[in-house]
């Protein structure tokens, strides 16, 4: 029996912008692909990295860390997220989606995950204020995480109030 040949067309692309590196991307056969690193790097003015973004086959994958990682000008890290085969996935009940304010306190947490069932009991979104108290909690009745069919918001002193969807 002949061995089965697949041939890749394997394309580094490199977008610059005022004479200076503003993206790189790797792709194959069209699609972003890059099996050890980021197939995705985009820079800031500044030239430090903006975001940087895994792909397997044109789908956001990382089994190994987050497949999303955006950065503030200064070097901080602004937000991560986590996929497998294109879609949102931890393997534990841990954060899918992590977003930062400027001053490096949690903004948003998402549990949302295609694969691992959401406790209803739980919120499947908390947001933060910039001091790092509660904003508001999303709850749903779906395991999945979709739609919010309840949120909880909270003033800046804490006092609690509700409001469905």
């Amino acid at each position: 029996m002949n061995p089965t040949c697949i041939t890749y067309h394997i394309e580094k692309r490199v977008c610059l912008k005022n004479n200076k590196v503003h993206s790189i991307e790797y792709l194959a056969n069209g699609k972003l692909h890059k099996k050890n690193g980021p197939a995705r790097i985009q820079f800031h003015d500044n030239g430090r990295v903006s975001l940087m973004q895994y792909y397997i086959h044109g789908k956001s994958h990382r089994s190994d860390g987050p497949w999303d990682l955006w950065y503030y000008d200064n070097g901080d890290l602004r937000s991560v997220e986590y996929a497998q085969n294109g879609k949102m996935y931890r393997t534990d009940a841990a954060p899918t989606i992590i977003r930062y304010h400027q001053n490096g306190r949690v903004k948003i947490i998402s549990y949302r995950n295609t694969y691992f069932p959401h406790d209803p009991n739980e919120p499947v979104v908390v947001w933060y204020y910039y001091n790092g108290k509660i904003h508001k909690k999303y709850y749903t009745s779906d395991h999945y995480g979709n739609p919010p069919t309840l949120e909880v918001c909270y003033t800046t002193r804490g006092r609690k109030y509700k409001r469905a969807h």
